[in-house]
């Protein structure tokens, strides 16, 4: 489990491709020197297990599924992302309660600076509409971030200047795609309903 805070930009060393799996090597000093074989670690909010360390060097295994239904398919030698631990007994929770679990990727709609933040739109498949909610929560590319305003087919959220320098969103335009995880209790909550629903029909 992790919180949406990220900890540190990680950078996309190598990738060595298999028909079923992709190992991704990223450099990372802070975290590598944190972390363990086995440990988890959330990449662009994508949970992963380290399967081997060298150095600063973290590699990571991300199977067929895992790469259809996030950006990490689209990673280079080179690109940047962002890097979280999981969380501890010790930490505080800082952002919200993200499992790592991407539920799809949405795509920037529009990225405008308004004075010294920015504000984000992206559009919103429709099957997940429901779990978006105003001032509720959303991690995107592991970014712990705040609904601004929920709409029919997009949503909008707004980025502190620490958030944008101190994360890939400072590299982040128009058109891209990034990986998203919805809330889990509103998930929760929404399931709870349906079977209520459901048992009540």
């Amino acid at each position: 489990m992790f919180s949406g805070i990220v900890e540190e930009i990680g950078v996309v060393k190598k990738i060595e491709k298999r028909s079923s799996f992709w190992t991704i090597i990223i450099e990372a000093k802070n975290t590598a020197s944190l972390l363990h074989v086995g440990s988890s670690v959330a990449v662009n909010g994508v949970c992963l297990t380290v399967v081997k360390k060298s150095g600063y060097r973290l590699f990571v295994n991300a199977v067929r599924p895992t790469l259809e239904i996030t950006n990490l398919k689209t990673a280079r030698s080179g690109a940047k992302v962002n890097l979280e631990r999981a969380l501890g007994v010790d930490k505080n929770l800082e952002g919200h309660f993200v499992l790592g679990h991407i539920d799809c990727q949405v795509k920037i709609v529009s990225l405008v600076k308004q004075g010294d933040y920015y504000q984000l739109e992206l559009e919103c498949p429709s099957v997940y509409s429901e779990l978006v909610i105003d001032k509720g929560s959303v991690a995107l590319d592991g970014v712990s971030l705040t609904v601004a305003e929920a709409g029919k087919k997009s949503f909008w959220v707004n980025i502190i200047p620490f958030t944008f320098s101190h994360t890939i969103w400072q590299y982040r335009k128009r058109g891209n795609l990034v990986n998203a995880e919805f809330d889990y209790l509103a998930k929760i909550t929404v399931q709870y309903l349906k079977k209520l629903r459901d048992k009540g029909s």
